[in-house]
């Protein structure tokens, strides 16, 4: 009963954050206009990769980290990993940030990529702290639901302020921080001490390479065409790859929940267990067909709706659409590749396609644009899991 209720929640969570994040999404675009949009999309992909690098992959550890505490009953453990998380986030960002500002800045102030950094460091961490500690809707709740709501609510008052170009910046840094706040003042009053800790959050090289593959193949193409498109048609560019996350909608919960299934079948035979995984792939791929057949028919619309100054982001949604139904059935694979305990398998997608991918960005995008980005990625995508079906079929056949 607890599992299908925690199911309920979760989508439920998760549903309300997709709603909020659109909404959001074309509020901050009729709020900050175009230009102020376009700006936003630029400052969060480049915080995005130095948050990458400043939080080396601690924010995995603490996960399990806090698993352990939480399990044991141990509060003091939680409250000292808390107290390291915090302090781990305001070090390793300030390094990053310092050392982006001197060298590649030329946009930003050091006090906006500072603050962008130390919160995108400690939400993550945070938030693992909490999963780690049974508290995963909580935790979706606060970073999905609560931060937009806040944005949303900064953004309309520093408007009305008129705190000029960098007001959607400043709106975002506040909020972020106001989220941080929640996360610290829910785990200090859930795990009350008299005495505290200090317990930094081991880093894992590992995990922080998968994360820059994947920030090759999903974001990059944004850093990159930000130096050869207006900040109108980078929004436009965000705004396509945000909607077409409709696609991978439904394939993210059934991944999630085919991770339990995937646990209990280790011990089946090679057939037992393929005929689970493609059932599952199945299932996402058909759902995916219906949101990029939605999109296909409606994305013009669908952005016009939101800026009649995106109509040229109407080819490239489309493209990102055909590229996520391979993305569907990817993220099925690399849930059974993990619970097999086959994460080099996931590396070594991840890295093959991410060298299509930074390839196609490098050599197509100045010319072709837009249309050269979502091309790129979605080629990658595809390769990502051709690659992933061979590893889980002689994954398996070694095994046996």
């Amino acid at each position: 009963m607890k599992k299908i209720n925690s199911l309920i929640g979760s989508v439920g969570v998760k549903s309300l954050s997709a709603v909020l994040a659109i909404f959001s999404q074309i509020y901050i675009i009729k709020m900050a206009g175009e230009d102020g949009y376009g700006l936003y999309v630029k400052y969060v992909t480049v915080v995005s990769l130095m948050v990458l690098v400043a939080k080396f992959g601690a924010d995995v550890g603490c996960v399990k980290k806090a698993s352990i505490y939480f399990n044991e009953n141990n509060k003091f453990g939680l409250v000292s990993l808390l107290n390291g998380s915090l302090l781990f986030s305001i070090v390793s960002s300030g390094f990053v940030a310092i050392v982006y500002f001197l060298v590649f800045n030329y946009e930003f102030s050091g006090v906006e990529l500072f603050v962008g950094v130390v919160v995108g460091v400690a939400i993550p961490i945070f938030s693992g702290v909490m999963r780690g500690g049974r508290r995963y809707i909580m935790a979706d709740a606060i970073e999905s639901i609560f931060r937009p709501i806040v944005m949303i609510a900064v953004l309309t008052a520093m408007v009305w302020r008129d705190f000029g170009r960098d007001s959607v910046v400043y709106a975002y840094c506040l909020a972020s921080v106001l989220t941080v706040a929640v996360y610290v003042r829910y785990i200090s009053i859930e795990n009350k001490v008299e005495t505290w800790g200090i317990e930094i959050p081991r880093p894992n090289l590992y995990v922080l390479l998968c994360a820059l593959l994947g920030y090759a193949i999903f974001q990059l193409d944004t850093l990159i065409l930000s130096e050869y498109v207006g900040k109108v048609n980078l929004g436009g560019y965000n705004v396509a790859c945000n909607y077409v996350r409709l696609v991978i909608f439904v394939p993210l919960i059934v991944a999630a929940q085919a991770q339990q299934d995937f646990v209990g079948l280790s011990g089946c035979t090679k057939e037992v267990y393929l005929k689970k995984v493609y059932s599952h792939m199945k299932v996402a791929f058909v759902c995916a067909v219906v949101a990029t057949g939605f999109i296909q028919i409606f994305s013009e619309y669908i952005l016009t709706a939101t800026s009649d100054k995106y109509t040229a982001a109407n080819v490239p949604l489309k493209i990102l659409s055909i590229g996520h139904l391979f993305n569907s059935m990817t993220m099925i694979i690399f849930s059974a590749l993990y619970m097999r305990g086959k994460e080099k398998s996931v590396f070594l997608c991840n890295a093959i396609g991410a060298l299509f991918a930074i390839g196609g960005y490098i050599i197509f995008i100045p010319k072709y644009k837009e249309v050269a980005a979502a091309s790129s990625a979605s080629v990658a995508m595809a390769i990502i899991f051709i690659v992933a079906f061979y590893e889980l079929n002689s994954s398996v056949k070694n095994d046996e």
